[in-house]
């Protein structure tokens, strides 16, 4: 091995690395603000680190798209400045203006880790959405799907109205409120209103074949009124000594002449409600999997009254009406028809 001489130089590397250590450490702000930890890859321990680590590496600076986080946002402030939604816009056109968002905020955060001192070669950066990339990702997808790590199946997915777009699980903001509450949905079709939501709704499905003793309508407790139409079963709990005798049995729809199912099943919850649950396969996602084990009541179709636009469809008179503005009117048709209870919880 040959070892290199420490040619006379005023820069003292040990000097660095005392100045490092006492003026560089913590390097996280003192806060009691939740800090986020990045990962240096870490170098195996069979040895020492060489030059190989350092001499002939190369900090690549990157930009993600993001994928509809930035769609959100573009719309978003679409909506502050003009009031249109992306939807309302030709493809291209609301291309370029995502585009011209990604410029933006490239440039500044280019800026802003310039002003940091990070050491990286600017000369080679890359975006997440250049040509490059986007050919390799369909590439890869081509690829797992001919291995048969991708295919294709009927599931029930998280759909965006205002978007007209799916979403994933890591994207939808869960929001529980407690009891009786209003919220404003972002990107609304129609206004900027607050909408009422955590009420419990108590409604009657008339029991059709049941015995002298049992009661005339079975109560169902619900806070998504506007989804009645979808409805496919009505569904208890087998342990439940309450209601498990109205297990094959039959209710009439309160708002049409369907007849429903009465059926059992261990996901619905005895002390929730009432403990007879309404069955939406197309609009809930425990319902979605009750039906799918159920296949010889449920089939492989099932009901939908919501349609990619946030509208109701199959659902009568009401056709055609937001989903957010619909829930009000159905309430009225129930008490109409005398099949909802007013002293709601």
């Amino acid at each position: 091995m040959i070892l290199l001489i420490r040619s006379s130089s005023s820069f003292c590397i040990e000097r660095v690395i005392e100045h490092y250590n006492q003026r560089c450490f913590p390097n996280v702000a003192q806060t009691s603000l939740p800090s986020f930890h990045m990962i240096l890859p870490p170098p195996n321990v069979t040895g020492n680190l060489h030059l190989g680590h350092a001499l002939t590496v190369e900090w690549y600076p990157g930009f993600d798209h993001a994928g509809i986080a930035t769609q959100t946002v573009v719309e978003r402030q679409l909506f502050k400045e003009k009031g249109i939604l992306g939807s309302q816009m030709l493809k291209d056109e609301f291309l370029q203006r995502c585009n011209e968002w990604k410029d933006i905020r490239i440039n500044t955060i280019t800026s802003q880790l310039k002003k940091t001192g990070a050491s990286l070669n600017w000369n080679n950066t890359y975006y997440t959405m250049d040509d490059k990339f986007s050919s390799a990702v369909t590439l890869a997808f081509c690829r797992f799907h001919s291995d048969g790590f991708i295919f294709r199946e009927k599931k029930l997915i998280n759909w965006c109205p205002s978007l007209r777009s799916a979403i994933s699980d890591q994207e939808v903001d869960t929001i529980t409120v407690e009891g009786k509450s209003k919220v404003t949905p972002s990107l609304q079709s129609s206004s900027k209103k607050e909408v009422e939501v955590g009420v419990l709704h108590l409604i009657r499905y008339k029991l059709l074949n049941g015995v002298s003793s049992d009661p005339k309508y079975l109560e169902v407790g619900t806070t998504r009124p506007e989804t009645l139409f979808a409805d496919m079963a009505l569904a208890v709990n087998p342990n439940d000594q309450k209601n498990c005798k109205f297990i094959g049995k039959s209710v009439k729809h309160p708002l049409t002449d369907k007849v429903l199912p009465v059926i059992g099943d261990e996901a619905v919850k005895i002390d929730k409600g009432t403990g007879i649950l309404k069955v939406t396969p197309s609009h809930d996602f425990v319902d979605y999997d009750i039906a799918k084990r159920h296949p010889d009541i449920f089939g492989n179709n099932y009901l939908s009254c919501i349609n990619e636009e946030g509208k109701l469809i199959n659902a009568g008179k009401f056709d055609g009406i937001d989903r957010l503005e619909v829930k009000p009117k159905i309430i009225e048709e129930l008490i109409f028809e005398l099949v909802i209870l007013l002293n709601q919880c």
